[in-house]
């Protein structure tokens, strides 16, 4: 693999009135956005407050929630992949625009697979705390497994921010992830919540140039890794050439889209 992209990797919103079923003119709106009820089944649980619940393509449908609540739809990584093998989650994005509802998380993800970085650069840089950033504190989780000869690194990942915060960044090692035994992938994820996926859904619909330039502006303002100087002002440090050219080919990027994984 010698290509990047940039993807849309999770999307949430909630839509319609508050309603104890979904009936005949929910469903109707549903199918007309790309979604296939014959393929979904009700689960006898609910989830997040709801009472009620639909699950198909990795993607759930939760309703019969408290006076307010309306109706929410998440489709996780694997829903938006599953989506994808028909449709474009870009033009359903368009499609919601024009509609009474409400973003409330949208997940872009950059994938590196040109082999231009490691996973171990970016640790290097962030360990010497060669980093300038708006986040306050980062997680570093490594996943393990153990056997009689010894442990095999699963996976690898960085959280900067808080998953209850507005803007939430994680990079990982995506070649591990998917058992990859050649060449290098890596994922930068950006996740939107409430205003700022609401701005993005809008940014999306409107725009006519490359979303990339938005996920580069977006990932600069809140992460640059940094060469280390002689002056004291670390935001006055020269930006890691890696650093400058994974913000440079991201903002040339148009938004893709594939299908399962």
């Amino acid at each position: 693999m010698n290509k990047n992209d940039l993807l849309v990797d999770w999307l949430e919103f909630t839509c319609f009135q508050d309603c104890e079923e979904l009936g005949s003119e929910e469903r109707k709106k549903l199918e007309s956005w790309g979604f296939d009820l014959e393929k979904f089944e009700h689960l006898e649980s609910g989830l997040m407050g709801y009472k009620k619940r639909m699950w198909g393509n990795y993607t759930q449908i939760l309703y019969a929630g408290n006076a307010g609540m309306r109706t929410h739809v998440i489709l996780s990584a694997k829903g938006v992949r599953a989506y994808e093998v028909n449709n474009k989650a870009e033009n359903m994005i368009n499609m919601l625009t024009h509609e009474d509802i409400s973003f409330t998380r949208i997940d872009l993800a950059l994938d590196i697979k040109d082999n231009s970085i490691e996973f171990k650069q970016i640790l290097e840089y962030l360990n010497n705390n060669y980093i300038v950033t708006r986040f306050k504190k980062y997680k570093y989780v490594v996943e393990k497994q153990l056997a009689e000869d010894g442990q095999q690194t699963l996976g690898e990942t960085i959280y900067f921010g808080s998953r209850n915060s507005s803007i939430f960044i994680r990079i990982y090692d995506k070649a591990k992830q998917m058992k990859q035994e050649e060449g290098n992938w890596i994922r930068i994820e950006i996740v939107y919540k409430d205003e700022h996926a609401n701005a993005l859904a809008l940014y999306i619909s409107q725009s006519k140039g490359n979303l990339g330039v938005l996920f580069s502006k977006t990932l600069n303002n809140y992460i640059r890794f940094v060469e280390k100087s002689n002056d004291s002002n670390k935001r006055r440090w020269k930006t890691a050439d890696f650093w400058a050219r994974i913000l440079e080919d991201s903002g040339r990027l148009k938004l893709s889209f594939k299908g399962e994984e």
